[in-house]
């Protein structure tokens, strides 16, 4: 599957680092700028490089007290970077301020990932230095573990993998540099190097100011009769998220679980049929926005229905919306951002918009292999609307 590369601009003056990203003349690469950067040049740097196109991940590792930490995430959210770390070794409650102090007014924030073990540390500095006799392996697990209960989105340089019985396991993902895996090259097995050849030859296309990844061919959308329009499609996704994960929220708080629950798609057009390439589902999404679920009124959730500016459910669009007091929405962030009432509270946040609907896909299509057919509408005609 297709992933953003994150480019690390590591170097030391701000006329070096925009020196480098003058290469960059189509598509804009996410970028990380880390301790040396940011502490030498402060924040300008980052309104300079987010003014150019950027996304930018702020590569800190905070690490202190809950409270501090709380104070400076909510200081980095309205730098407008896109993704910030903490060092997991500062436990559940660190993180958790993190993540708090990271949000917005609007329920909107910055992707927040933990790191777990710095590479520099090995078992023998665990162990003498930092008197921990768990083994590296359990120790990570139990940090990833930690940063995934407190609502973090990643763990840096690992990915969680989530068995059919509820276990949970840590998987090395981490990416070596490029001159590393450059000099090591020979070593590796022929489905490596030819990975490796691909992704530098991307990268040189991508510093060239080709903007091939966009334009890299996802799936095949194939035209059938009396099926439900794309938005009603997206809509539905948005509600099986919440659906499969009704036994985490409805446990925040006591009478969720007898609330209305309303799916809507905002910022939605249909992508025409035949190969879909990356780009195209991304300019039919609303860009850059999250999935999030929240408890608002029923006031505001009619008011927005009646706006029609959003696509409900195929079967919600069937009836009327009838409801008063609490309710709850789920729809993305650019939508939540136009809700006549602006106090609503975040339950729970599914990511980026546009990844969820691209794994929704793929898991349709057999990982992109068969062509993507939207659902069929058994009452063809009503609620059709993209």
């Amino acid at each position: 599957m297709n992933k953003d590369v994150i480019i690390a601009l590591d170097f030391p003056t701000k006329d070096e680092t925009l020196a480098f990203l003058d290469q960059f003349q189509g598509r804009k690469p996410f970028v990380k700028i880390g301790m040396e950067l940011f502490y030498a040049e402060g924040p300008a740097i980052i309104r300079e490089i987010k003014a150019r196109g950027h996304k930018i991940f702020l590569d800190l590792k905070l690490h202190d007290i809950p409270n501090t930490v709380k104070r400076a995430m909510s200081v980095l959210s309205h730098l407008d970077v896109d993704m910030v770390n903490v060092h997991a070794a500062g436990a559940s409650a660190m993180m958790k301020g993190a993540l708090e102090g990271l949000t917005r007014a609007d329920g909107t924030r910055p992707l927040l990932i933990a790191v777990t073990q710095l590479t520099s540390t090995d078992a023998e500095t665990l162990k003498n230095e930092l008197l921990i006799d768990t083994p590296m392996e359990e120790t990570v697990m139990r940090y990833a573990k930690n940063a995934a209960d407190s609502g973090l989105d990643g763990v840096g340089s690992l990915e969680l993998v989530f068995d059919a019985k509820g276990g949970v396991s840590v998987r090395n993902a981490q990416t070596l540099p490029a001159a590393t895996l450059q000099a090591n090259r020979e070593s590796l097995s022929d489905d490596a190097r030819a990975t490796y050849d691909s992704t530098t030859t991307s990268l040189q296309s991508l510093a060239a100011g080709d903007d091939s990844v966009a334009g890299q061919t996802l799936f095949t959308f194939e035209e059938e009769q009396k099926t439900i329009s794309f938005g009603n499609y997206v809509a539905e996704v948005w509600l099986a998220y919440a659906d499969g994960d009704r036994d985490n929220w409805q446990s925040l708080e006591d009478g969720l679980a007898d609330l209305p629950l309303t799916a809507v798609a905002g910022g939605v057009t249909q992508p025409e049929y035949g190969e879909v390439t990356r780009g195209a589902l991304l300019k039919s999404l609303p860009a850059g926005a999250r999935v999030q679920l929240v408890k608002t009124t029923a006031e505001a959730v009619s008011q927005l229905l009646q706006s029609g500016t959003v696509t409900q459910t195929y079967a919600d669009s069937l009836v009327g919306y009838e409801h008063e007091g609490d309710a709850l929405l789920i729809t993305d962030t650019a939508t939540l951002r136009t809700l006549s009432d602006q106090n609503y509270t975040v339950l729970r946040d599914y990511g980026d918009a546009f990844w969820d609907v691209r794994m929704n896909i793929n898991d349709r299509t057999n990982n992109f292999a068969d062509p993507f057919v939207l659902p069929e509408a058994p009452a063809y005609g009503a609620g059709r609307v993209s």
